[in-house]
């Protein structure tokens, strides 16, 4: 096995109880991590320490943060994972299923940054994942692209973060997009 260098680290998924969440925070886990699965179902044990959060709300973002660090200390990765899509076009989709697909897909993301960039810029280390949909370049889809357009943009903006632009080591802030459709295992 490859070292890492992961083991004892402190990591949070947001929307861990499944799918993209759930590999990620088992790989973390099976990395040594310390790991809580952040989501509104519930998660398996495997995915490490299982939280209800509903990171669209501020105050619940902040009180697990809370909790996160009472527990562990410092966190070194964040993964903003945690989305929603309503799988209708526009026209048929209910105003409230719009309003929490960008309260979830678009605000969350920023709630969580801002829970952690600070202690992360005071160490000068960590890392904040954010994980877009390739909805957020399509068309056909306007409020779950248009949502996970605003997550991605929330990643890129750390890289100007103004409290980071005085430190010496903002350099390190930068953003990183992947295409999927553009990599190739070989």
């Amino acid at each position: 096995m490859i070292e890492t260098g992961l083991k004892d680290k402190v990591v949070i998924v947001t929307g861990g109880a499944a799918g993209i969440g759930l590999a990620t925070a088992e790989r973390f886990v099976a990395e040594g991590c310390k790991v809580a699965a952040w989501d509104v179902n519930e998660a398996p044990e495997s995915a490490g320490v299982f939280q209800k959060v509903d990171v669209s709300d501020a105050g619940q973002v902040d009180a697990a943060v809370a909790e996160v660090m009472d527990r562990w200390g410092s966190v070194s990765v964040l993964v903003n994972n945690a989305g929603i899509v309503s799988g209708n076009y526009l026209l048929d989709i209910a105003d409230e299923a719009i309003e929490r697909t960008f309260q979830v897909n678009a605000l969350a993301p920023f709630w969580t940054v801002r829970a952690f960039l600070p202690s992360m810029l005071e160490r000068g280390s960590g890392h904040l994942v954010t994980i877009a949909s390739v909805a957020g370049h399509a068309t056909w889809s306007i409020p779950p692209g248009a949502s996970r357009s605003a997550a991605a943009t929330c990643s890129r903006c750390c890289s100007g973060c103004p409290r980071s632009s005085t430190r010496p080591r903002a350099k390190a802030w930068r953003p990183v997009q992947t295409r999927p459709w553009a990599t190739s295992c070989t």
